[in-house]
C-alpha cells in the first residue's frame, strides 16, 4: 500500500494508513474529542471537484441508520485538510468472506477511497475473478453466502430508500466483519435518485468500476436503482463461479456489455443451486427493466435463509413515496400563492417555523413536488444545515454545490451572460465554483484584498448572479434546518435580500422555533421586510382528524387506538410516530387503547430498551439543560462508553448534535423528551448530576463561569453559584456584552445576598445597565448604590450619574429634582430665570473672548477633587438638559469650560470645548468663528490624549457646525464619522451617538435622500425605544411624519406620527414649552401647508408663537429662519387662495 504523509491534527491521533486512492487517504485514528477509534477519511487533493464529491459522500448518508450501511459520523475541516469520520469496520471483502479466502490483511473501512472514473480516466478495479480459475463454492461457502447476500440486498435497499444511488458496488466496497455483519461503504460516487435521470450529466454517469458497471452506466445513459442491482448481480456471479461475467479491461469490456448478454453461471458451474442461478441471471439482464428490485429480491431470498437478528426488516424498494401530507392543505395553498407572486417578478421569502417533528420538511417536499409538476422549468436549489458540519457558510454551501451542478450543464455563452463583477471573489468564497468551465478562467489573477472588502464584494457578486439567473427562469432556494446555520450564512442571506433590487426568487427557510433575538432573525431586519413579499408560517399541531387519518394510513390502527395516540401526541407528527411505533412493537403489552396514552410510559419503555450507557448519556444531557460540549460529556462518561453509544442516540432521535463556538455539542432532540426525562429523575439524582457536571467543568474549563454558576446552583451550592455569576458578569463586561453582565450581576445578588448584595455590586449593575443603554433602570440602581455607599464622594458620583440618566432619557420630573440636589451639593444652582441666565452667559462669553483658550496642562492628581467634581456636574447638566432646557445647558457648559481652562485637566477641557461648540452652533453664522477656534483647540487635545470618544466628539461638533450653516453634505460626512467611532470604539456615549444619528437624519432630509431616510428611521426608532429615550423619540417621530407626508403622500399617517411624538413628552401645562413641543408645531405647520390648509398653519403658529419666543427657541438662527419661512408660506398661500398641494412637491 502506497504511503501518504499523515495529516497533522490536534484532534486525531493517527494510528496507521488503511487505504488510499487518487484523491484521498483513509486512516485508523483515535478521536481525542470523542475518545474512540474511528476511520478518518481525508483529502490530499483539494481541487473544487474533489471537495464537492467528498462533501456529497458525507451528505449522502448523514443521518441514515442501517446495520448494513457504514455509519457516517462527522464532516469538517481542520486548517486546510477536509475530513470526515466514520465507523471503523474490521473485516474482509465480500467475495473473500464467502469463498473462505483470507482477503486483504486487516481490511478495515475503507480499504479504498473510490477513485472516480470519467470519460478520460477509466478506473480499473482488481477483481477477485481475474487470473486463474478458482474452485466452485463448497457447502460452507453457500452457508456463508445466503445470509451475507441477503444483508447486502438489505443494505442496497436502505441506500435506495434514502434516495441515493451508489454507482460503485463491488467486493472491496462490501466488507464483512467477524460477526458476519455485511457493511456497504465508500459513497464517493453516490448520486441522488431524485435527480435521475435528467440531472446527472453524461460525464458524471460514466463513473464506477469497469467490471461491475451496468450496461447503461457503461453507455453513459440515464441510471436507476436497477444499475446498482446489476453490480450486485456481478458480485453474485463472481462468488458463484470464481470469475467475472465479462473478463478483461478497458473500453472493450464497456462495449461488450452493451452488445452481448452475460453468460449463464450454470455454464461455468453446473451444480449451482437453481434459485441462486435464477437470481443471478435476472440481476444481469441487459435491460434495466428486466432486473428485479429490492423488494422482489428480498421476497425470493426470504425462504432460502434467515437474515441475522441484528438486521431490521428490509425497507421498501427504491425511493418510497413521500410522507403523506395530511392536514396541511392550507399551508400548501399559501406556498403556491407565494410562488405565483414570485412569478410576477417579486422577491418572496417564506419562513416555516415549528417545533421539532412537526412536519416542516415534509410540507416543503410536497410543495416542491407540486411546483415541479406545474412549472417544470423551475430551478430548485436545496440545502440543509447538518448538525455535524462545521464549515463556513454551511447553510449556503450545499445550495452552491447544486448551483454548480446546474451551471456545468450550461454553455459557455450562457455562463458568461450570468457572471457578475466580483466573480473571482465569489469563487474564493465558494471554491467549488471552479468546477464550472466557464467560471474557472475568471477565478485567477485576483489581488489580495482586505478580508472584509473581499467578503462584501463576494456577497454582492452572488446577489447579482442570482438576480440574473432568476430573470431567466423561476428560481427557488430551500434551506432546511436553518437553526443549525452559522452567522456567516445569516449575513449572506441578509445581504441577498437587502433593498434595493434583491433577486426575484423564492427563498424558503425552514427552522425550529427560535427566540426573537436569535441569529436567524438578522436575515430579515425591518427595513428589508418592507421591500419584499414575506410570509411566515408557524406550523401548528395537526388536528385530531388529520392525526387519525395519518395513523390509519401509516399504521392501520383502529380508531380507538389512533385517537388515544393522537391525544397524547398533541398533534406533533414526531411524537405521534414515536407513540405509534411503540404501540405496534409492544402490542402484547397493551390490553386496551388507553394503555398507550401515557407518553411518560412510552418513554420509560424506550429508555428500558437502551443500554445503561445510553441512559447515562441522556440523563446528563437533560440535566445540563442546554447543548453540552461533547468534550465535557466524554469526560463524565465511564471509559467503556464509546462514541457508537452517542451516535446511536442521535440516529434514534434521542439527541441532536450541533456546533457552538467551533465545538460539537449535544442536546435532547425534543423538549417533550427532556421534560419527561427530568420528571423521571429524583431531585437528589438531579443535584448529584449537577454537582458532577460542575466539578468536572471547573477542572477542565474554569473560564466557563456562566455555565458553572448555573450548575452549582442546580447542585445546591449557592455561594459558589453566586461567585461564578459575578465572574461571568466580569467576562461579559470585557466582551462588551452589557445586557448579559447585568443579568449575571442580578443572579449573584439573588443567589447569595449576604455576601453579594453590596453597594459595589449594585453600582456595577447600574454601570452595566448604563452601557446597555437602559438609562432609567440604571439611574434607579445608582440611587440604591448611593444609599448604601459609606463613601461620601462615591455616593455623590452615583447620584450625579442617576440624575444624568434620568434627564437623557426624558424623565424630566425625576431628573430635574435629582440634578438640583447634586448641583446644590456642588455649591451651584440651576437657574429658574432664563433672561437673567442669558445675561450671565453673555458676560462669561465676553470674558472668554478676552481671556482666550490658553491653559497650563495638569494631571487629575494635580487638580482639587472638588473642582473635578464640579466639572463633572457641569457636564451632566449640559448633556442632560441640552434638548429641553438650553439656557441652563449653555450656562453650565460655559462654567465647565472656564473651570477646565483654569485647572488645565486635558480630558475635561476637550469635552468642555466640544460641549460649548455644540451649543453655540445653533446661533449659526454669528458664532462660527468662535466655534472654529474652540474646535481648533479641542482637536489636537483629543488626538494627543488618543481617546476615541474625544475624537468622536470633535467630529460631532464639526458636523453640527456644518449642519447649522446649511452645508448638508459636509455635515453628513462628519456626523457619520462620529457615529461610526461612537458605535464601534466606545461605550457609554449614548447621548453623543444619538445626537450624531439624529442630525444625520436631518441631513438626509435636506439633501432629498428621502428613500434612505425612510429606511434608516425605523431601525433608529427601534434602537431608541429600547433605551427608553423619550426626548430623541419625539424628534424621530416628527421626522417620520414628514417621510409619511412627502414619500407616501399620507396626511393622516403624518398627523398620527405627530400625535405619537407629543404624547411621549410631558404637556406644556405641566413643565412649560420645550424644543420638543416646538418640533410638533413646526411639523404640524408643514403638514397643514402640504395639505392645502394655510389658514390652519397660520392659526397654529399664532397660538404657539408666544411660547416659542418665551422659550428662547428663536435664538437659534435655523429655527428663526424656519418659523419666518413657514409663516410667509402660510400668508402667501392665504393671500392667493391657492392650495399648496397644487404646487410642485418635493
Amino acid at each position: 500500500m502506497k504511503g501518504h504523509p499523515p495529516p497533522s491534527s490536534k484532534r486525531f491521533l493517527i494510528r496507521r494508513q488503511l487505504g488510499a486512492g487518487g484523491f484521498g487517504v483513509v486512516y485508523q485514528a483515535y478521536d481525542r474529542e470523542r475518545k474512540t477509534e474511528v476511520a478518518l477519511k481525508t483529502l490530499w487533493r483539494s481541487d473544487p471537484d474533489t471537495i464537492y464529491r467528498f462533501k456529497q459522500e458525507f451528505r449522502s448518508l448523514a443521518g441514515v441508520i442501517h446495520p448494513n450501511l457504514v455509519r457516517i459520523y462527522e464532516l469538517g475541516r481542520e486548517e486546510e485538510t477536509w475530513f470526515f469520520t466514520m465507523e471503523l469496520i474490521e473485516g474482509i471483502d465480500f467475495v473473500s468472506y464467502v469463498r473462505g479466502t483470507s482477503g486483504n490483511d486487516d481490511a478495515i473501512a475503507m480499504l479504498e477511497t473510490g477513485d472516480w472514473m470519467t470519460a478520460k480516466s477509466v478506473h480499473e478495479d482488481a477483481p477477485k475473478g481475474e487470473g486463474d480459475p478458482r474452485p466452485p463454492l463448497d457447502e460452507a461457502g453457500y452457508a456463508r453466502l445466503y445470509p451475507a447476500f441477503r444483508q447486502l440486498v438489505a443494505g442496497v435497499q436502505a441506500l435506495h430508500a434514502a434516495g441515493m444511488l451508489h454507482r460503485d458496488i463491488k467486493p472491496s466496497n462490501v466488507l464483512v466483519d467477524r460477526e458476519g455483519r455485511v457493511v456497504l461503504l465508500d459513497f464517493g460516487l453516490v448520486a441522488e435518485l431524485s435527480l435521475l435521470p435528467g440531472e446527472i450529466s453524461s460525464q458524471d454517469r460514466l463513473l464506477g468500476t469497469v467490471g461491475y458497471m451496468s450496461p447503461e452506466q457503461a453507455a453513459a445513459a440515464p441510471l436507476s436503482p436497477a444499475s446498482d442491482w446489476y453490480s450486485v448481480g456481478v458480485i453474485l456471479f463472481e462468488v458463484l463461479t470464481g470469475r467475472l461475467p465479462f473478463p478483461g479491461k478497458g473500453i472493450g469490456v464497456l462495449l461488450e456489455k452493451q452488445r452481448s448478454d452475460p453468460p449463464d453461471p450454470l455454464d461455468s458451474v453446473p451444480d449451482i443451486p437453481p434459485d441462486l442461478a435464477g437470481i443471478c441471471r435476472a440481476l444481469l439482464c441487459r435491460e434495466p427493466e428486466g432486473r428485479p428490485g429490492g423488494a422482489a429480491l428480498a421476497a425470493r431470498l426470504a425462504p432460502l435463509a434467515p437474515i441475522p437478528s441484528a438486521s431490521p426488516p428490509p425497507p421498501p424498494d427504491s425511493v418510497p413515496p413521500s410522507d403523506p401530507i395530511v392536514g396541511r392543505e392550507e399551508e400548501i395553498a399559501l406556498l403556491m400563492e407565494a410562488f405565483r407572486e414570485m412569478q410576477g417578478n417579486r422577491t418572496v421569502v417564506v419562513r416555516i417555523e415549528g417545533e421539532s417533528g412537526i412536519g416542516k420538511t415534509t410540507l416543503v417536499r410536497a410543495f416542491l413536488a407540486e411546483v415541479g409538476g406545474l412549472a417544470p422549468d423551475t430551478l430548485i436549489l436545496t440545502g440543509k444545515c447538518f448538525e455535524r458540519e462545521s464549515i463556513p457558510f454551511k447553510a449556503m454551501d450545499p445550495v452552491i454545490d447544486l448551483l454548480t451542478r446546474h451551471l456545468s450543464r450550461l454553455g459557455t455563452s450562457e455562463i458568461q451572460a450570468l457572471l457578475p463583477e466580483g466573480t473571482a471573489q465569489l469563487v474564493q468564497l465558494f471554491p467549488v465554483l471552479r468546477r464550472v468551465e466557464g467560471i474557472r478562467e475568471h477565478a485567477t489573477g485576483m489581488e489580495t484584498a482586505d478580508p472584509q472588502v473581499l467578503r462584501r464584494t463576494a456577497f454582492t457578486a452572488l446577489r447579482t448572479f442570482l438576480r440574473r439567473l432568476a430573470q431567466r427562469r423561476p428560481l427557488i432556494l430551500f434551506i432546511d434546518d436553518l437553526q443549525w446555520g452559522d452567522e456567516d450564512s445569516f449575513l449572506l442571506l441578509a445581504d441577498l435580500l437587502r433593498p434595493p433590487d434583491p433577486p426575484p426568487f423564492f427563498l424558503l427557510l425552514a427552522h425550529r422555533n427560535v427566540g426573537t433575538d436569535a441569529p436567524i432573525t438578522t436575515i430579515l431586519p425591518p427595513e428589508t421586510r418592507r421591500h419584499l413579499t414575506l410570509r411566515e408560517i408557524v406550523l401548528p399541531p395537526l388536528r385530531t382528524m388529520a392525526c387519525c387519518d395519518l395513523l390509519a394510513r401509516s399504521f392501520a390502527f383502529e380508531p380507538p387506538l389512533a385517537e388515544a395516540i393522537t391525544k397524547e401526541g398533541g398533534g406533533n407528527p414526531f411524537l405521534i410516530e414515536m407513540l405509534a411505533r411503540y404501540a405496534r412493537e409492544h402490542a402484547d403489552r397493551l390490553s386496551a387503547p388507553s394503555d398507550a396514552l401515557s407518553f411518560r410510559k412510552v418513554l420509560s419503555g424506550r429508555l428500558a430498551d437502551l443500554p445503561e450507557a445510553g441512559r447515562n448519556v441522556l440523563e446528563i444531557i437533560a440535566v445540563f439543560g442546554r447543548p453540552i460540549p461533547l468534550s465535557l460529556l466524554c469526560e463524565l462518561l465511564p471509559p467503556e462508553t464509546d462514541f457508537d453509544t452517542i451516535d446511536r442516540l442521535g440516529r434514534l432521535k434521542w439527541v441532536r448534535t450541533t456546533q457552538r463556538e467551533g465545538a460539537d455539542t449535544l442536546d435532547i432532540y425534543h423538549d417533550r423528551i427532556r421534560e419527561t426525562l427530568l420528571s423521571l429523575l429524583s431531585e437528589e439524582k438531579k443535584r448529584e448530576i449537577h454537582r458532577s457536571l460542575a466539578r468536572m467543568l471547573e477542572s477542565i474549563a474554569p473560564e466557563q463561569a456562566e455555565a458553572l454558576s448555573r450548575l452549582f446552583e442546580g447542585g445546591g451550592e449557592r455561594e459558589k453559584a453566586a461567585r461564578y455569576a459575578r465572574e461571568a458578569a466580569n467576562r461579559a463586561f470585557a466582551a462588551l456584552a452589557f445586557d448579559r453582565a447585568a443579568f449575571q450581576l442580578r443572579r449573584a445578588i439573588t443567589l447569595d445576598p449576604e455576601r453579594h448584595d453590596t453597594w459595589e455590586l449594585r453600582a456595577r449593575l447600574a454601570e452595566a445597565l448604563f452601557h446597555a443603554g437602559k438609562g432609567v433602570e440604571s439611574a434607579w440602581i445608582y440611587l440604591e448604590a448611593a444609599a448604601r455607599c459609606p463613601e461620601r464622594t462615591t455616593a455623590f458620583h452615583f447620584r450625579r450619574l442617576a440624575a444624568e440618566q434620568f434627564l437623557q432619557s426624558g424623565h424630566l420630573a425625576e431628573g430635574r429634582a435629582r440634578m438640583e440636589e447634586i448641583v446644590e451639593a456642588a455649591g451651584m444652582k440651576l437657574s429658574r430665570h432664563p433672561r437673567r441666565t442669558i445675561l450671565l452667559v453673555l458676560l462669561r462669553a465676553h470674558y472668554l473672548s478676552l481671556r482666550g483658550l490658553h491653559f497650563k496642562e495638569r494631571s487629575e492628581d494635580e487638580v482639587p477633587p472638588e473642582d473635578l467634581l464640579r466639572m463633572d456636574v457641569c457636564r451632566s447638566v449640559a448633556l442632560g438638559m441640552t434638548m429641553w432646557d438650553a439656557i441652563n445647558a449653555v450656562n453650565f457648559a460655559g462654567r465647565m469650560l472656564l473651570l477646565a481652562l483654569r485647572r488645565g485637566e486635558p480630558t475635561r477641557l476637550a469635552i468642555a470645548m466640544t460641549l460649548v461648540a455644540n451649543i453655540l452652533v445653533s446661533r449659526g453664522s454669528r458664532r462660527i468663528q468662535r466655534i472654529r477656534r474652540l474646535l481648533a483647540a479641542a482637536e489636537p487635545l483629543a488626538q494627543k490624549i488618543g481617546r476615541p470618544d474625544l475624537i468622536g466628539r470633535v467630529h460631532l461638533s464639526r458636523g453640527l457646525a456644518a449642519y447649522y450653516m446649511g452645508k448638508w453634505t459636509a455635515a453628513r460626512a462628519q456626523l457619520e464619522a462620529a457615529e461610526q467611532i461612537f458605535r464601534t470604539r466606545c461605550s457609554g456615549v449614548f447621548a453623543e451617538r444619538t445626537m450624531a444619528q439624529l442630525f444625520t437624519i436631518g441631513t438626509l432630509f435636506y439633501l432629498g435622500e428621502l428613500h434612505e431616510l425612510s429606511q434608516r428611521l425605523p431601525l433608529l426608532i427601534q434602537e431608541v425605544q429600547e433605551r427608553n429615550d423619550r426626548s430623541t423619540l419625539v424628534f424621530l417621530h416628527c421626522w417620520r411624519a414628514l417621510v409619511e407626508l412627502f414619500v407616501s403622500d399620507d396626511e393622516t399617517a403624518a398627523r398620527e406620527e405627530i400625535a405619537t411624538a407629543l404624547a411621549l413628552w410631558p404637556p406644556v401645562e405641566r413643565y412649560g414649552f420645550h424644543i420638543q413641543h416646538y418640533w410638533g408645531v413646526r411639523s404640524g405647520m408643514l403638514i397643514d401647508l402640504y395639505a392645502g390648509k394655510p389658514a390652519q398653519a397660520a392659526e397654529r403658529l399664532a397660538t404657539f408663537l408666544p411660547a416659542i419666543r418665551n422659550a428662547l427657541i428663536l435664538l437659534s438662527q435655523m429655527e428663526s429662519i424656519q418659523i419666518h419661512y413657514l409663516s410667509a408660506c402660510a400668508r402667501i398661500a392665504q393671500a392667493h387662495g391657492r392650495r399648496l398641494s397644487t404646487w410642485e412637491r418635493l
